[in-house]
């Protein structure tokens, strides 16, 4: 079994995820949430969390709101921190510019 592992910055990731996944992935994929205390959190916890993760078969998703950010800077550090984690192949996504806007779109 394959598990994915969503690092979050906030709940509201995890919720909106939540409500999402279940329709678009099969059911053999277990999906799991680090949901941490915001960006400076997920930056500060993300490669110490990352090299104590133990389940095998795990893939890790990077998830974190673009904000006012240059999303080229914020997703160089993030993939600085994967590889500071042992996980150069973790997948590290920018949400621009914030991840409610994938789902309700531009207002």
């Amino acid at each position: 079994m394959t598990t994915l592992v969503f690092m979050l910055e906030e709940p509201s990731a995890r919720a909106a995820l939540e409500g999402y996944l279940p329709r678009v992935l099969p059911a053999h994929v277990d999906v799991r949430y680090l949901v941490f205390e915001g960006k400076q959190d997920l930056e500060k916890r993300m490669a110490r969390s990352m090299r104590a993760w133990r389940l095998p078969d795990s893939r890790f998703i990077v998830l974190r709101d673009q904000d006012s950010g240059d999303c080229l800077v914020i997703k160089q550090r993030l993939v600085e921190r994967c590889q500071e984690g042992r996980r150069s192949d973790a997948v590290v996504r920018i949400a621009c510019r914030q991840l409610e806007a994938w789902f309700i779109g531009d207002w």
